[in-house]
């Protein structure tokens, strides 16, 4: 076989790779802070985040703590899936914390830092749902607040229901930044957040386990492959596979979401981020099919292929695979 057409394919899918997280914000999933005390701290607060969590009965109250200097600009967005605001759950917010002008009373169970202005965010449920390109997700957004910070110091957010319990997420700072453990836990986070939409567990997984299924059996009967099967064609395989499969999976959820939000223009952005890892991984199932190969493997292009079966399920999910507004 032909290596070198394989190691191009896994350098233009890394290259790929890199090029999609500075459209996403990192997916985090706390259980969220019972009290001012115990409150939630968002780490370098101006890099975006999307913070995912559930609030688990009425009058509860989570609080998340963002260390601000003065001039740095705090922005948050509230918003929570479909499952959750059919049932009635519409989350409030409050931000709270030195030089903060009143405006608005939060509930009496809600905690207030000793001597920390409070604004309450008007909330409001839209008529639509909100379609992201990059997940893909729908959600209604309920509330959003952007401002300056007054001061050097520690500023509050408190997410409250007073009537019933449901999931919400933050939408948090501006900066996109990634680590290389976010990057890695991509594909979790992905299930985690199509199960916080609401999703059932079978139904996240249905489509790109069926991509697999039908493709290993599809590369099993084609009368080219090698016998035995040599290391090449079952990293080849294994990457083009895991590549199909994350294509058909944001094209399943991107037409699960648009069942909720109508047709947006921002679709387009969804098809080409599923045309990458399906033309690519149906490029590298062709070379694993095109001869039996010798089994002998370069060093270089072992570890590459490895690491692309290990990863490529989250590459094109990062950009989304994480944000509730990463279009933002």
């Amino acid at each position: 076989m032909n290596r070198g057409p394989a190691v191009a394919i896994v350098l233009l899918v890394v290259l790929v790779a890199l090029a999609l997280p500075a459209e996403a914000h990192a997916p985090e999933f706390p259980e969220g802070g019972g009290s001012l005390e115990k409150a939630t701290e968002v780490k370098d607060p101006t890099k975006s985040w999307a913070i995912y969590s559930h609030l688990h009965e009425g009058g509860e109250a989570h609080y998340y703590l963002l260390r601000m200097r003065q001039g740095e600009n705090i922005t948050v967005s509230l918003i929570a899936p479909r499952y959750s605001t059919d049932k009635g759950f519409l989350p409030s917010m409050a931000l709270m914390g030195p030089g903060i002008e009143g405006n608005g009373t939060p509930p009496s169970f809600v905690e207030v830092p000793t001597g920390a202005g409070v604004e309450v965010i008007a909330r409001s449920l839209p008529p639509g749902m909100e379609y992201e390109p990059f997940s893909p997700s729908a959600f209604h957004e309920l509330s959003n607040v952007s401002l300056e910070a007054p001061q050097d110091g520690d500023y509050y957010l408190a997410v409250y229901d007073e009537a019933t319990e449901g999931s919400y997420g933050l939408a948090v700072g501006l900066r996109e930044s990634f680590t290389a453990e976010e990057w890695v836990l991509v594909p979790f986070s992905a299930l985690s957040i199509y199960l916080w939409e609401g999703q059932s567990p079978p139904a996240v997984l249905l489509a790109p386990a069926a991509a697999i299924a039908i493709g290993l059996a599809a590369m099993l009967a084609f009368p080219r492959r090698p016998r035995p099967l040599d290391v090449l064609w079952v990293l080849a395989t294994a990457a083009g596979l895991l590549m199909v499969a994350s294509g058909v999976s944001l094209i399943y959820q991107m037409l699960w979401s648009l069942s909720q939000t109508g047709a947006e223009p921002t679709l387009a952005v969804t098809i080409v981020l599923a045309a990458v890892p399906l033309a690519l991984g149906s490029a590298a199932l062709r070379i694993a099919g095109r001869g039996r190969g010798s089994g002998a493997v370069s060093t270089g292009t072992r570890i590459a292929m490895r690491s692309e079966a290990a990863r490529t399920w989250g590459n094109t999910s990062l950009a989304s695979s994480s944000s509730p507004k990463a279009s933002s």
